[in-house]
């Protein structure tokens, strides 16, 4: 089989990028214009403008690509220009680039050259192709030609090694997104104007401009003898807790108005963005996850201007509900299925704590578990009937304590993940008690932390998953805190023993999610959309409750991992009209 490495150059400018854009949505937009395409294998050696490229040396071949989806996206935009022939199809497109993050190198070119073969790759022509420049033809000519070569390097050394049921998966990834999911555009087009309203309307209750200044808020919190916030960020503990306490004060008014015009502001360019992006040919949105998008754990990450992993799970601003935008095609149905709890099974699991598996494979329902080992809890009812504030504490505790967090954390953790307000002497006991009565997991957090500290001074500490993949630490070092680069080469980040069982708990997870989205493309069950541990397949409506039920039957069997069948997988899904919680 004819193996190729293709790469093209395309005129961008700073609005008009990949990166605001997505590949689909850029190689569709009027402004595109593709200025090389080089070609790079042992007998082919080519770099010209598309015209003149011999497409033909194409068809049936395996293309590689750093960036496939990218490239590929050019390709058939030449192809419905009439540049490539109609003809010419590819048997097969291999990413360079997804491989390179698969084995925990740096995704860029440049970088994982520089890792893998300890060469540079000049990119400073590219840093001058911003927009197209007759006199840098043979400087954009030699420049692709080189980037060909690389990729087909990159390929040859690591393909092989990439497993194919990883290759698969990110087949999959790539084709969602292609194919994209349906867009609710009369809704969307309402969204729009209904945020439109709503930032008028807080431009003209706030007084002091630039509205998202924190010296502008300052000046005018003096100006009217009230408190100076700390800060406007709604993430911010500090700032929620100052609100609080200034409940009566006029500058906790702006600090909210200044937060809603913010999150007003980003709704509505996602909103925008969603729009922009249903192609007319198909009518529906296409979108992009990045493969291993998470370089600790192998998820997937939002890519191409439009996080698909970050929608509003709830009405927001002006009644918009992002997610429900996301509809079905006419006479279909979603099947929304997400894994329950799955990081507090897994993490369980790994530290081989059975007994307390058993309990949640009887019908236990995971926090009463919880509060029955940790907290005494010990009526025989069910604890949401009697005592559902101490299953919330059982709650907050499982969720945000199984990773080595601190009191401090967990004061702000336990308002975030259980609704809790409790004070720094609360949580002190707390994670005390979860300590106490968890040993299995705090003896996994040692164990990580005792095989990391092993590979101190070392080139690499490579940790072994269940699944057969692994986590790549590269130049691990304990001199005083711990530490590491997430690839090789890269930026050094500190770590910990909880921090290592938090990355190993959700690489776990994530291949759970991964075997079985394999699984229901086996059984023909299409998924038009991933959100961490979740999965949306759409099919025609009558169809919908056997593929729930086939959906439930594969989420909830184990993978052929060695003890997986002592996880006691749960399983939500429902069908719905539209995407939502």
């Amino acid at each position: 089989m004819t193996r190729i490495a293709l790469d093209f150059e395309t005129h961008y400018t700073g609005e008009y990028s990949v990166k605001k854009l997505g590949h689909a949505l850029y190689a569709r937009d009027p402004r595109f214009r593709c200025t090389m395409a080089a070609a790079w294998s042992p007998s082919m050696k080519v770099s010209t403008t598309p015209d003149r490229f011999p497409w033909d040396a194409l068809d049936g071949a395996e293309i590689v690509a750093h960036n496939a989806a990218f490239d590929r996206a050019v390709f058939r935009r030449l192809q419905s220009d009439g540049i490539v022939p109609a003809c010419i199809k590819p048997k097969i497109w291999l990413d360079s680039a997804a491989a390179c993050a698969y084995f925990g190198l740096p995704r860029d070119l440049a970088g994982a050259v520089k890792a893998l073969f300890g060469a540079t790759v000049d990119k400073s022509v590219r840093d001058r192709m911003a927009g197209y420049q007759a006199d840098l033809f043979d400087d954009t000519a030699a420049y692709a030609i080189i980037d060909a070569e690389w990729s087909w390097r990159l390929w040859e050394r690591l393909g092989h090694k990439w497993p194919e049921a990883e290759r698969r998966i990110h087949a999959l990834t790539d084709e969602m997104g292609d194919r994209g999911v349906c867009l609710d555009e009369t809704r969307a087009k309402a969204a729009i104007a209904s945020l439109d309203a709503s930032i008028a309307g807080l431009e003209a209750s706030i007084h002091f401009r630039p509205i998202a200044s924190a010296k502008a808020l300052k000046k005018a919190c003096e100006a009217a003898g009230e408190p100076v916030p700390p800060g406007t960020a709604a993430a911010d503990p500090k700032v929620e807790t100052w609100c609080r306490e200034n409940q009566k004060a006029n500058s906790p008014l702006w600090v909210r108005q200044v937060q809603g015009w913010r999150k007003a502001n980003r709704t509505r360019e996602v909103v925008r963005s969603m729009l922009d992006r249903v192609d007319p040919a198909t009518g529906r949105m296409q979108y992009q996850l990045k493969y291993f998008g998470a370089a600790q754990t192998g998820r997937w990450s939002g890519d191409g201007g439009l996080n698909m992993q970050n929608l509003s799970r709830q009405a927001g601003e002006s009644g918009v509900d992002l997610r429900g935008l996301i509809v079905p095609a006419p006479g279909h149905a979603f099947i929304i299925a997400d894994y329950a709890q799955v990081e507090a099974r897994v993490l369980l699991w790994l530290a081989g704590d059975y007994d307390f598996l058993d309990l949640l494979r009887g019908g236990m329902d995971l926090y009463e578990a919880a509060a029955r080992k940790m907290l005494g809890y010990s009526d025989p009812r069910p604890i949401k009937a009697i005592n559902p504030g101490l299953r919330q504490l059982a709650k907050g505790m499982t969720l945000g304590l199984g990773f080595g967090m601190g009191a401090g954390k967990f004061v702000s953790a336990a308002k975030i993940l259980a609704g809790l307000d409790l004070d720094f002497d609360d949580c002190k006991r707390h994670v005390e008690t979860y300590r106490r009565t968890n040993p299995l997991v705090v003896a996994l957090w040692n164990r990580l932390g005792d095989a990391f500290e092993k590979r101190h001074g070392k080139p690499h500490y490579v940790l072994k998953l269940p699944s057969g993949r692994a986590i790549h630490y590269w130049e691990p070092s304990c001199d005083g805190d711990m530490s590491c680069a997430t690839e090789k080469g890269g930026t050094r980040y500190a770590v910990h023993p909880g921090l290592l069982a938090e990355n190993y708990t959700q690489a776990t997870a994530r291949d759970l999610l991964a075997d079985a989205w394999l699984r229901c493309a086996d059984a023909g069950i299409r998924i038009v959309l991933s959100v961490h541990d979740e999965l949306v397949a759409e099919c025609p409506a009558a169809d919908a409750p056997a593929v729930k039920a086939e959906m439930e039957r594969i989420m909830r069997t184990p993978p052929a991992w060695p003890m997986a069948e002592r996880i006691p997988l749960d399983v939500e899904a429902r069908v719905a009209p539209r995407y939502g919680k």
